[in-house]
């Protein structure tokens, strides 16, 4: 086992073997009674790490005086995982959220999409409508949600008060070519979602595209508040969906209790 451990053992050999079981899954009677493969959720769980690595930063909030990391993992309606990425705890889940949605290798093609509220911004709203895919997200408090409006003489009655201001769409118009070579670069696999909205979130003073981004997100953010107040069937799919993750996320710690779930060697691939 050592032997094969050292010679086959490694991120390619991995990658493959994982896609065969997802694809030997799908065809599957049983996993299409759970779901068509569509529809996924991505969740972050952190690790204490008892080691020096490259990623594992301080995060009292989580790990006291240690360090440590956050495993990110993409999970479909039928209950596997094709994605997984190592971040540092504190970064943004919403930053990685669509890379493993765009660089992966399954039988089928994600077509809509749910995290909880650290998974989404206005930002990530805009990237996955631009890509064709519903983003759905879990927000916490969205009874507070502020909503934006196309035309403020239009009277919206009981949503009035959570009507924030009018969407800039000339902002939106000026630079929509933009947008859609950047959706297209993101398709195309030339860049990585994660990279580009590290790049576009840098700047000292938001750059354009950000912005114009940000208030496509705003519009596309509103229509789905307003769907999901709409519909209860609607937002128990959602909490289905985030808890499939969510039980996988218990079963390995179930099964995998060496250590007290501690990282305690490096791993310079990813860690």
């Amino acid at each position: 086992m050592i032997w094969y451990n050292n010679w086959y053992v490694r991120e390619e050999t991995l990658h493959s073997g994982t896609n065969e079981m997802i694809h030997f899954q799908y065809r599957q009677p049983l996993s299409h009674y759970w779901g068509d493969g569509r529809f996924s959720s991505s969740d972050g769980q952190r690790f204490v790490v008892a080691v020096r690595t490259q990623n594992a930063t301080p995060l009292p909030r989580y790990f006291g005086f240690g360090r440590g990391l956050t495993f990110l993992t993409w999970t479909s309606n039928q209950y596997w995982q094709y994605g997984t990425m190592v971040t540092p705890p504190t970064h943004r889940e919403s930053t990685y959220t669509l890379d493993k949605i765009l660089d992966n290798d399954v039988v089928v093609d994600i077509k809509e999409h749910t995290t909880d509220t650290a998974g989404y911004t206005d930002l990530i709203f805009a990237l996955f409508d631009l890509l064709g895919i519903q983003f759905a997200p879990r927000l916490k408090d969205i009874s507070d949600a502020n909503l934006y409006c196309i035309d403020p003489t239009l009277s919206y009655r009981y949503l009035q008060p959570i009507i924030t201001r009018k969407l800039n769409l000339d902002l939106i118009h000026q630079h929509w070519d933009d947008m859609l070579r950047l959706a297209a670069s993101l398709k195309l696999k030339w860049t990585t979602a994660s990279l580009i909205i590290r790049k576009l979130q840098a700047f000292p003073r938001q750059h354009i595209l950000t912005r114009a981004l940000q208030e496509y997100g705003r519009l596309v953010k509103t229509i789905f508040i307003l769907r999901y107040f709409q519909s209860e069937a609607y937002r128990r799919r959602i909490a289905a969906q985030l808890n499939k993750g969510e039980k996988i996320n218990a079963l390995r710690a179930h099964l995998h209790s060496a250590n007290r779930g501690r990282i305690r060697k490096k791993y310079p691939d990813d860690l």
